[in-house]
């Protein structure tokens, strides 16, 4: 199974934000639109970085003053690795668990952004075969 078929089911909006973006600014849309990710893009669309809520919280954590008035530049991931809709789902997994980054930006053969996809959605559609056993969400409990 591939990249393609998760973007499918899951689609392929994509929340991007300029460098320049006050980190503020970057929780407020993160908080607003119910996500884990953004895609830092400049000017002409290529893609520079991600910044993630989990980044946001290191920085926080770094810096009791605050991050608020911080450039999203000064806290994303730099140079994420990227994939391809062709890619399979255990190759996307395997990048994730080497990599340090938890979302896959998706580009096609001619780099232009199709999606992300962050690691809950490759584990949730993985093939039976890899592990997987659904592609529905399951309910949360909080016992495991």
């Amino acid at each position: 199974m591939s990249i393609a078929h998760v973007l499918r089911h899951k689609g392929n909006a994509v929340i991007t934000v300029r460098p320049d973006t006050s980190a503020g600014d970057a929780a407020r849309l993160l908080a607003g639109h119910g996500i884990g990710v953004l895609l830092v893009r400049d000017d002409g669309g290529a893609i520079l970085g991600l910044l993630s809520e989990s980044d946001i919280v290191r920085a926080v954590a770094a810096r009791p003053r605050g991050v608020a008035g911080l450039d999203v530049a000064a806290l994303m991931l730099r140079d994420p690795l990227l994939v391809r809709p062709e890619t399979s789902i255990p190759v996307a997994i395997d990048l994730l668990a080497e990599g340090g980054q938890r979302h896959l930006p998706v580009v096609d053969a001619g780099g232009a952004l199709v999606g992300i996809l962050g690691l809950a959605d490759l584990v949730r559609h993985r093939a039976p075969a890899d592990g997987g056993t659904h592609t529905e969400r399951r309910p949360r409990s909080p016992l495991h």
